[in-house]
């Protein structure tokens, strides 16, 4: 967790949705969180405005609650156990 705290800050990201195979308290270590949502199929993850967090583990054991990602490339790679996406929508500038 400590890592995934690095990662978004050096990022920018004030908030992420994950979905994390050991439940730890976020919040202890600076991580404004939600729970990843399912994402079963390419349509539910169409539907994402965030920046996701998902444990390997989770992938792995839960293939079909997650099966949106799986012929997706995360963004990025904490240690070995932590894939980040952003599926965050681009608004035009000055747009809300």
């Amino acid at each position: 967790m400590k890592h995934l705290r690095t990662y978004l800050g050096a990022h920018g990201i004030e908030k992420v949705s994950i979905s994390y195979f050991v439940m730890a308290d976020l919040a202890y270590y600076g991580i404004r969180s939600m729970d990843l949502p399912d994402v079963p199929d390419f349509r539910a993850v169409q539907k994402l405005d965030c920046v996701a967090a998902i444990s390997v583990t989770n992938l792995a054991l839960k293939p079909r609650r997650y099966a949106g990602l799986e012929a997706l490339q995360p963004m990025a790679r904490i240690g070995y156990s932590i894939y980040v996406y952003d599926f965050r929508r681009r608004r035009p500038e000055g747009g809300k």
